[in-house]
Parts: structure tokens; sequence; C-alpha cells
């Protein structure tokens, strides 16, 4: 299984604002209806309402790679540019099942 966390900030005081917009194009459901897709969460900070982070768990590196190419994926970097023109610090990890 591999799992992604991507963290980035949002311009101060536009999160609900930025959530709705993933909510509307529903880039949640999208990407949990994708083959190999696990989970797919946003997290929001209880200590910082402009900081986002998406944790996500996929099947294996085939699916997340194909994850990469569709058109709400592209979405989703869309509307995050909106909202933040800086890059995502992303993590990826190969969990292993003990």
């Amino acid at each position: 299984m591999i799992v992604v966390i991507a963290r980035y900030s949002l311009k101060a005081g536009s999160r609900e604002q930025y959530l709705q917009a993933i909510d509307d194009a529903q880039i949640i459901e999208q990407c949990r209806d994708e083959a190999g897709n696990i989970s797919y969460e946003f997290l929001c900070s209880p200590h910082n309402p402009d900081e986002i982070v998406v944790l996500e768990r996929w099947q294996d590196e085939e699916a997340l790679t194909l994850h990469g190419t569709l058109p709400h994926f592209a979405q989703m970097l869309e509307i995050k540019q909106r909202f933040n023109p800086t890059p995502s610090v992303v993590e990826k990890y190969e969990a292993q099942l003990l």
C-alpha cells in the first residue's frame, strides 16, 4: 500500500471557500471512486485554519500514477492554485503491514 501526505497552506481566511470549491467539483468522491484507491481525506488543522493536509492511501504505485493523469486531479490542482499558488509538500510512503 502507498500512503501520500500532501500539506499546504491556503491564503488567509479562504479555507471555507476552498473546501466548497473542492466539494462543488466532487473531487473527493471522484478520487475515492478510482480503481486502487483505499482512502482519500482532506484534513483541516484545528490550530492553523489555513493549513490543509490531504491523506491518501492507494493499493499500489500503478493506481497512484494513474490518479495523477485523470481530469479531476488536474481540476483539483487548478482549484488549489486559485487559493494557494505555492507548491505542496508531498511525502510518499510504502506501508508495511506487519
